[in-house]
């Protein structure tokens, strides 16, 4: 008898490959299509199902970067490799059926052996032989409609590790149990508005005697009115968008996302934004600070919210080493939740040291190796979670919140010219425009991925014939093909 456990992987796996046969090449499809009508009629000894095994086996490594589908993969080539090259392990059709939960209908196993069937049969008569045959052939049809429409809704047991994603199958089935929920649904993230004002950025009083030397100086900052995410960015918003889980620590819905590159939360950000029209991006360093200080309602906290540190984060000493799931901790004053511990969370600068000079809406250091990450994590000391502390050497369980701009009154983006994202330009759509106008829609071209560039960094990128900036590999992983080649052609006419 095939065991509960191995029908269920075998179940997520074809489900699985099925919602993502578009990314399979023709010869794997035509494998993996043939397997399954093998599967379904219980052919378990065809001759030509090595031939189809093996196609599927070589297919898995050219996925690596696509996890889920990676996964399935595996699972599929494991289970047939087992009874297809074993189809004495499976059991004949008459046997003591399944009750399934969705149609309360009895199930049975695959039919596969006509000899095991008649070995069964003996005894009871010809005539109860056929009226049982045809009773199983039915159910056996049924069985595969349910194989193929339903997915599992819990975690299911894999044995395979991913070696090259260092995660392991049984992590990535959960997640598509995740996805399936979430397919075609998400919500984007309630945003708290945050007044515009200045402050003192750093090393302030209220953080007493543990500030570190790239938390000085402290400066005045002043900082423009913005959105900000009221909550961290969760497993099921992730996944949503992204069709994997990432996290190692706890895992649900409403647990924060972690684990996640600075990179991946661009191309995160970058899916959100083309889903929904708008422009999600990573709070600046200044943005994130002026924030968890509590923004103009600010009461001067040494932490986000609180001078105590237990009313508002799970850090080290409350966390039982894990993530916990967001807004069960008090918020700050301006109503935004887990600013301090939980996760640490991603700022979209690079790691660099302060100028003691007042500044106006700071994008932090122009270069860099390290990213800037802020507020502490469920594994850290109290004095990593101040407001003024700065990570950026050595990531660990990161996350993220998310800020959105206000792009409809900003110069940069008009919405005068869509087509410059939309399809390649030629010589006479520049031919009536200024220079003033060819400005505006390269800008636009930019702000579409949510990326304004300040005037100097503009003007350099497009002065600099090699094509680099400090910000130009920011905004050039961002941009289309036939958007690069746009800002080309824009280039030599302007």
């Amino acid at each position: 008898m095939i065991p509960d456990s191995d029908l269920q992987k075998w179940q997520q796996a074809i489900k699985g490959i099925e919602t993502q046969q578009s990314n399979l090449k023709p010869e794997e499809l035509s494998a993996f299509q043939s397997l399954t009508e093998f599967i379904k009629i219980g052919n378990y000894k065809n001759t030509e199902s090595e031939e189809y095994i093996q196609t599927m086996k070589k297919a898995i490594s050219q996925y690596s970067t696509n996890r889920l589908l990676k996964a399935h993969l595996t699972n599929f080539v494991s289970l047939s490799e087992k009874y297809f090259k074993n189809p004495a392990t499976v059991p004949p059709p008459i046997i003591q059926p399944k009750t399934d939960e969705k149609d309360n209908l009895k199930i049975p196993q695959p039919i596969t052996s006509s000899n095991s069937l008649i070995k069964t049969v003996i005894g009871i008569g010809i005539g109860l032989v056929i009226l049982a045959g045809s009773y199983f052939l039915i159910k056996d049809k049924i069985w595969f409609q349910n194989l193929f429409s339903k997915v599992g809704e819990e975690t299911i047991e894999v044995q395979i590790v991913d070696s090259t994603t260092s995660a392991t199958t049984t992590e990535i089935i959960e997640q598509e149990v995740h996805q399936e929920k979430n397919t075609n649904y998400f919500n984007e993230p309630e945003m708290i508005f945050v007044q515009g004002g200045t402050f003192i950025m750093g090393c302030t009083s209220d953080q007493g005697n543990e500030c570190r030397d790239i938390e000085k100086p402290a400066h005045q900052v002043t900082i423009s009115s913005f959105n900000i995410s009221k909550y961290l960015v969760t497993q099921s918003e992730w996944i949503a968008i992204m069709d994997y889980n990432p996290s190692v620590s706890n895992r649900g819905d409403n647990y924060p996302v972690e684990s996640v590159s600075w990179d991946e939360v661009q191309e995160y950000i970058n899916r959100l934004n083309s889903a929904t029209g708008k422009r999600y991006r990573l709070p600046t360093e200044a943005e994130w600070e002026y924030a968890a200080r509590g923004g103009n309602k600010s009461k001067g906290y040494r932490y986000s919210g609180s001078n105590y540190l237990n009313d508002v984060a799970w850090y080290k000493e409350n966390s039982n080493n894990g993530t916990r799931q967001i807004a069960t901790k008090k918020p700050n004053e301006l109503g935004i939740y887990d600013m301090s511990g939980n996760v640490w969370e991603w700022c979209n600068d690079w790691y660099g040291s302060y100028s003691s000079s007042n500044k106006k809406d700071p994008a932090g250091a122009s270069t860099g190796t390290h990213r800037i990450h802020r507020g502490g994590g469920y594994g850290s000391a109290d004095t990593y979670c101040r407001v003024a502390y700065r990570g950026g050497l050595s990531p660990g369980i990161i996350g993220f919140r998310l800020v959105l701009s206000d792009l409809s009154s900003n110069i940069a983006f008009q919405g005068r010219f869509p087509q410059a994202s939309e399809r390649l330009l030629i010589a006479a759509d520049l031919q009536n425009l200024s220079k003033n106008d060819m400005k505006i829609m390269r800008n636009e071209i930019f702000a579409r991925h949510g990326y304004i560039f300040q005037t100097n960094d503009m003007k350099s990128y497009f002065q600099n014939q090699t094509w680099y900036t400090p910000r130009y590999n920011d905004v050039n992983s961002l941009l289309t093909e036939t958007e690069k080649k746009n800002i080309d052609l824009i280039k030599r006419y302007e």
